[in-house]
């Protein structure tokens, strides 16, 4: 029997560990090429004002994915999506929040499918690598999905 989609990304992303964090480079070097993009500063003021810190250490957050689902800091402190109300510390001490952010972020993506759905339609399954894990190589993190949807756990 296949696992949920919500324990497969948990194993994938973590190995089911709700405290990791992961600095991503490659969020982060995107941000320093255009420091000025519009598409992190809502996450960027949310951060700085909810964890009281300075915007260097704002975009360090916003570049860091947490737990179980490792979402990015700029999903998790978005004013304009899901909005977390809480720290990264916070985050980090609640699976249940972060359930509800991986969720919310499947759902605004049009990627809410079941294991099921994935596992049947091969286009569902790259739609949804793409849009979870970003554009960089999304059939290798596709096939890792696969395994994991299809253990047993």
């Amino acid at each position: 029997m296949p696992q949920t989609l919500a324990q497969a990304i948990a194993q994938v992303e973590s190995s089911g560990n709700p405290h990791a964090q992961r600095f991503e480079s490659t969020a982060w070097a995107a941000q320093i090429a255009s420091p000025g993009a519009t598409w992190m500063q809502p996450a960027i003021g949310a951060i700085t004002a909810i964890h009281a810190c300075s915007h260097e250490t704002a975009v360090q957050i916003a570049c860091t994915s947490y737990g179980l689902y490792q979402e990015m800091g700029f999903n998790l402190w978005n004013p304009t999506g899901f909005t977390y109300h809480g720290d990264n510390v916070d985050f980090c001490s609640s699976p249940a929040a972060q359930g509800a952010a991986f969720q919310d972020f499947c759902s605004r993506n049009g990627i809410a499918w079941s294991a099921e759905e994935l596992l049947g339609d091969p286009t569902k399954l790259l739609a949804f690598a793409t849009a979870y894990n970003g554009p960089g190589n999304p059939q290798a993190y596709a096939a890792r999905v696969r395994a994991a949807l299809e253990s047993a756990g």
